[in-house]
């Protein structure tokens, strides 16, 4: 089995993992929005955000922009088999200006005040070299995945 295709959910069962940098900052971003909707501000979190991660990863070790893992769970599955309880789940798997949306009861974290909390996570696309003076044939690029649920 490929490293990128670890099953991601469990490692986040009993733990409170503290919300990164880029967690923070995109929770930032959306509860400015979130205050001309008249919402509750987004709490980063921290399981969330390590869920994004290894889904980033996995998406771009195999450069296919998709909200399935390896084993086939959408976001959802995969939020559930980590031990986080939500009402609904949402995420934003992008590429640059690229991005692919799923949801399960929830809306845009932007506007949808049933939304709570956010974890962001990053992957860094693999190179396909055909040769080293060439360089990469095919790269994912920068890949950035957003959980957010509903509780």
């Amino acid at each position: 089995m490929h490293p990128s295709q670890t099953p991601a959910a469990s490692p986040t069962i009993g733990k409170t993992l503290e919300p990164t940098d880029d967690t923070r900052r995109r929770a930032t971003e959306l509860n400015a929005r979130r205050l001309r909707h008249g919402c509750l501000p987004l709490v980063p979190d921290g399981n969330l955000g390590m869920l994004a991660s290894q889904h980033a990863r996995y998406v771009a070790d195999t450069g296919t922009l998709t909200h399935l893992s390896s084993e086939g769970q959408d976001p959802g599955a995969r939020v559930r088999d980590s031990g986080i309880e939500a009402r609904g789940v949402g995420e934003t798997v992008a590429r640059g200006r690229e991005a692919r949306r799923w949801s399960s009861e929830v809306g845009d974290p932007a506007s949808d005040c049933d939304v709570t909390r956010i974890g962001v996570g990053y992957g860094e696309g693999r190179c396909t070299v055909i040769a080293p003076v060439v360089g990469c044939l095919v790269s994912a690029g920068r890949i950035r995945v957003e959980i957010y649920t509903a509780r």
